[in-house]
């Protein structure tokens, strides 16, 4: 199994922070696949629109864009797992990127791809030593099509529970997993 892991909000403490924070893991049986049926979506919005950029950004797109990503992965057969925090700490995205990189090498995940902007260098490497069963890779989104379908899912889940998207949250909601503060 392949997991792609993106976030939304973020882990400030701040009155200007958001007042929560996710991350969503969206795991699926054929990776390749996926990331595939995203490309050649992709592909036919760009023959249609020659100035789309040529990768999906959740918070940039159209409502009918954001439905055929739900219908392209759920033909893929995906799962969705979600960590959603309204009690933010200290070093919260690590804690927390650790508690769901936990629950998806229970879940025998094989490849997990991390979006790297997410990522902290400062501590990429003792996340991979601590989870050595399984090859993370943190790479940039835009460069991979199964971590820009977990973007959409995560501003979908995020926006979702705050009362927003309802169409769309309503569409994927039976599917999530969600655990509130892990």
């Amino acid at each position: 199994m392949q997991a792609y892991v993106d976030e939304s909000g973020d882990t400030g403490n701040t009155s200007k922070s958001s007042k929560l924070f996710s991350l969503t893991a969206v795991m699926v049986k054929d990776g390749e696949r996926l990331e595939k049926d995203v490309k050649n979506y992709l592909a036919k919005l760009i023959r249609v629109n020659k100035k789309r950029p040529a990768y999906f950004h959740a918070h940039k797109e159209d409502k009918r864009i954001l439905k055929s990503l739900i219908d392209i992965s759920v033909k893929n057969e995906i799962d969705i797992l979600c960590h959603m925090y309204n009690e933010k700490t200290e070093n919260m995205y690590k804690k927390s990127l650790v508690k769901l990189l936990i629950e998806l090498e229970t879940l025998q995940a094989e490849t997990v791809f991390v979006a790297s902007y997410i990522s902290k260098v400062s501590f990429v490497k003792e996340i991979k030593n601590l989870f050595p069963n399984m090859n993370i890779k943190f790479v940039p989104a835009r460069n991979n099509k199964g971590l820009q379908v977990a973007d959409c899912y995560s501003y979908i889940i995020y926006n979702g529970v705050q009362g927003r998207l309802n169409e769309l949250y309503t569409l994927i909601k039976n599917k999530i997993k969600t655990k509130q503060n892990p």
